[in-house]
């Protein structure tokens, strides 16, 4: 069953999740396509960038000092926003707040975004989570965050999972099989989230990992119900012709941005 709606417009294309668009009085969101050469990456062309978020703000009605974007290193950090006295945060992977007109963007090349929204405080989570976050538990972190902050129950919680690399694209090797073996056994032993397979690189066997069943049962088991969340399924690999991929674009990638602010 398909969970959300893909608006297609003359400078920008975004996916928006159907659930969220209930609360649209209340919440901008939007998952950006790469169509119309949109990109966030801070690093790459920066006209690519500013033009990118010059769109943003054209189709949401963004002011355009309001939007706050991360400089992105892989950690578990959640930074609770109050203000736009910075436009970048370096060192961070993810933002809540429940200040209103507040945008902030994460970007994604394959790794996963996830937006927590609670309809009830008014309050939402922006988080990129690579597979290193996924083992940080970033996204866990970002619930507790916004609990201890705002009063948030888990159970209201509405959780999206947007496009990211899929167990068909996500091969990986011993180290990194090690790794998860060591956080989430308990899983790995119940379910099918490691599957060895046949390719073989020059660090040896490979194996597939899915994070979206992980992130899942991760999800659920701190409280979050089952109906409240939403995978959209789609694999940034083999759907790159949509949106950006590391794996499919290469050492110079672009990336998707993912945008939420409170009205």
């Amino acid at each position: 069953m398909i969970n959300y709606t893909i608006k297609k417009n003359e400078n920008i294309d975004y996916l928006q999740f159907n659930k969220l668009l209930e609360f649209q009085d209340k919440l901008v969101h939007g998952i950006f396509l790469k169509n119309h050469n949109v990109g966030f990456h801070l690093k790459n062309d920066p006209e690519i960038r500013e033009e990118s978020v010059n769109k943003v703000c054209k189709e949401f009605k963004i002011d355009r000092s309001k939007i706050i974007q991360a400089r992105q290193m892989h950690t578990d950090i959640v930074q609770k926003v109050d203000n736009c006295t910075e436009n970048i945060i370096d060192g961070v992977d993810g933002f809540c707040t429940n200040r209103k007109n507040i945008a902030t963007i994460i970007t994604f090349a394959d790794c996963m975004p996830v937006m927590i929204y609670d309809p009830v405080n008014n309050v939402y989570a922006n988080i990129h989570s690579g597979w290193k976050g996924v083992c940080n538990k970033i996204a866990l972190k970002g619930i507790e965050k916004i609990k201890e902050n705002y009063d948030c129950k888990t159970n209201n919680l509405i959780v999206c999972i947007g496009p990211n690399i899929s167990k068909e694209s996500f091969l990986v090797n011993d180290d990194v099989v090690k790794i998860y073996n060591n956080i989430f056994g308990v899983y790995i032993n119940k379910y099918p989230i490691i599957s060895e397979t046949e390719y073989i690189n020059k660090k040896g066997k490979q194996y597939k990992i899915d994070n979206n069943l992980l992130m899942e049962l991760m999800l659920k088991d701190v409280g979050v119900l089952e109906k409240n969340i939403f995978n959209c399924d789609i694999c940034t690999v083999l759907d790159s012709k949509e949106f950006h991929s590391r794996r499919a674009e290469g050492p110079m990638f672009e990336n998707n941005g993912n945008i939420m602010m409170l009205r």
